[in-house]
């Protein structure tokens, strides 16, 4: 059942919005010079502001060491603005390969047939629900941590240790601005999540779609334009795995610390405040890992069924070229596709998401254990 209804084309338009504003969006190829000169200004003054906030955050947090609960709190913000500002520079480094990715998909969707966008809505609604409520999660997070000062004796939304008087009304006003920037591009960076799941699940429904096609063939004419398809999402997805693996093995270990640190600060600030602020953040950190491996898995899941799908295809009565080209499709396909992270972790899917939630519970009541003796 379907409870958000999100159209295909709002949600690429939905994040090119929060990508352009969190420099993780790939620029078009036809950007004019004076827009290309804008958005490069603005990048080198988003990563300026977001080290402006960082580095005052790790000297903070260094000299609350002592303090378990707030040094742990510390550390789970440090974490996801780290994250954030990786991910403004990863993209950066390959906004090329994005690039292509994200102009293949949008011209498919403006040449595709009516059942072509029937299958791309289909997997859309079956994602659109869950990414709303990640998006929710991160917002409502962001918002608990703008507001504390409201509600706690705190100078400023994140503990920072400045070498100077913050007490000048304007300086305190800067300040403050930075800080609120930094939480709001950490926030909207759930976009870079959404966009990777996005590419995946976009290749898992070109796959199905080739699968309806090849089912229903009737000549080697139209067999031998099913193997470019398959040869065309078979380089769409390698070109995917190039670009997104390094993000994704950030975001698995930013996410895990986050959700470490995360859960100390709940067991030892008894704040009414901080703990839905970290529930929050620890929940939203969990569905962003979920959602990217979601997409994965089903995108393992259909390049096995589509295996099958051509294996049951009529063919055996067929002439020997077809039967050739059948072979062709059969060889390329024979293992399922699965998306790697850097190499350095095992491939993503939901069984690895399961792994991880049972290591990162392994990994705090350690240090659970080991702080408490």
């Amino acid at each position: 059942m379907t409870i958000v209804y999100l159209k295909f084309q709002r949600i690429l338009y939905i994040l090119r919005v929060l990508g352009t504003f969190t420099n993780t969006w790939p620029l078009y190829p036809d950007i004019g010079k004076n827009e290309y000169i804008l958005r490069n200004i603005y990048y080198y003054v988003a990563i300026f502001i977001l080290m402006a906030v960082w580095i005052p955050m790790v000297i903070g947090a260094y000299k609350n060491r002592n303090d378990v609960g707030v040094l742990m709190k510390n550390m789970s913000h440090i974490a996801a603005f780290t994250e954030a500002i990786l991910n403004s520079i990863l993209c950066r480094i390959k906004k090329k390969q994005l690039q292509d990715l994200v102009v293949n998909i949008e011209k498919f969707v403006k040449v595709s047939k009516n059942y072509e966008k029937a299958v791309l809505q289909k997997y859309m609604n079956r994602y659109g629900t869950f990414i709303s409520t990640v998006a929710i999660s991160f917002v409502m997070a962001g918002i608990t941590v703008i507001c504390a000062p409201m509600f706690l004796p705190l100078e400023f939304p994140i503990d920072v240790w400045y070498p100077f008087s913050t007490k000048p009304p304007l300086l305190k006003f800067i300040l403050y601005f930075m800080q609120i920037f930094v939480i709001t591009h950490t926030v909207f960076c759930i976009g870079v999540d959404v966009m990777i799941a996005v590419i995946l699940f976009y290749s898992s429904a070109k796959l199905e779609i080739l699968t309806f096609e090849i089912q229903r063939t009737t000549n080697e004419i139209h067999l031998i334009s099913c193997i470019r398809k398959h040869q065309e999402i078979t380089k769409f997805i390698s070109k995917t795995q190039y670009a997104i693996q390094h993000i994704l093995f950030k975001t698995t270990l930013t996410m895990g610390f986050t959700v470490i640190s995360g859960c100390f600060p709940m067991l030892y600030i008894q704040s009414h405040v901080l703990i839905p602020q970290f529930l929050s953040m620890i929940m939203a950190a969990l569905q962003r890992m979920y959602i990217t491996a979601w997409a994965a898995n089903d995108l393992k899941e259909i390049s096995i069924q589509f295996t099958w799908s051509v294996y049951s295809a009529p063919w055996i009565c067929e002439s020997q070229k077809v039967k050739s080209n059948i072979f062709m499709i059969l060889q390329g396909s024979q293992k399922p596709i699965l998306i790697s992270m850097s190499g350095l972790l095992p491939a993503l899917t939901l069984e690895y998401f399961a792994s991880f939630l049972t290591s990162v519970l392994s990994y705090f009541m350690t240090m659970r254990a080991a702080i408490t003796t």
